[in-house]
């Protein structure tokens, strides 16, 4: 492959509605390897909800085409998605996703990247890894530290992979 195929920038309110879009194909599409329909079913309206306050904080990426089109998404925060805690050294991998037909071409990647340049001072990266995508997150140095049963919503807990990251000396 020639040139780059895809810009990451960070996202914006006006995402929103293709983010959404993204975020319901990836999950959809991804997320019938490993879970049954019944669970995909209930989780996928929640999980495809862009987080504005992620957006907001402008530590939210997205990945164009070269048509601009969204291909991926996935950002960090410091706060743990799931307890709002503030853990000193320690940030969370937020909402990756990537459209079933980029899969494996370097978007999540690239994504990645930019989330590591720009929580250079972050000591630990940890994630709620979906079963499916804890490949990605391994190949990126990514530990498994223990399933957790996250509650995605009010009746639905899903199996995740609690995964962390620690930074290495340059």
């Amino acid at each position: 492959m020639t040139g780059r195929p895809h810009t990451v920038r960070a996202a914006t309110m006006s995402d929103q509605g293709p983010l959404s879009v993204l975020l319901r194909a990836s999950y959809g599409w991804m997320l019938l390897d490993r879970y049954n329909a019944d669970t995909v079913a209930g989780v996928l309206p929640e999980l495809a909800t862009p987080d504005t306050g992620l957006i907001n904080s402008r530590q939210y990426y997205v990945a164009t085409d070269e048509q601009g089109n969204l291909i991926g998404a996935g950002g960090w925060s410091w706060g743990n998605p799931v307890t709002g805690d503030l853990e000193h050294g320690k940030a969370h991998i937020r909402q990756f996703a990537t459209h079933p037909t980029n899969f494996g071409k370097g978007v999540a990647s690239a994504i990645l990247a930019r989330v590591r340049q720009d929580a250079a001072a972050v000591k630990t990266l940890e994630c709620r890894s979906t079963v499916s995508a804890q490949g990605f997150f391994a190949r990126h140095g990514f530990k498994p530290c223990g399933e957790v049963l996250q509650r995605i919503a009010p009746h639905i807990l899903m199996a995740t992979i609690r995964m962390t990251r620690e930074r290495t000396a340059h």
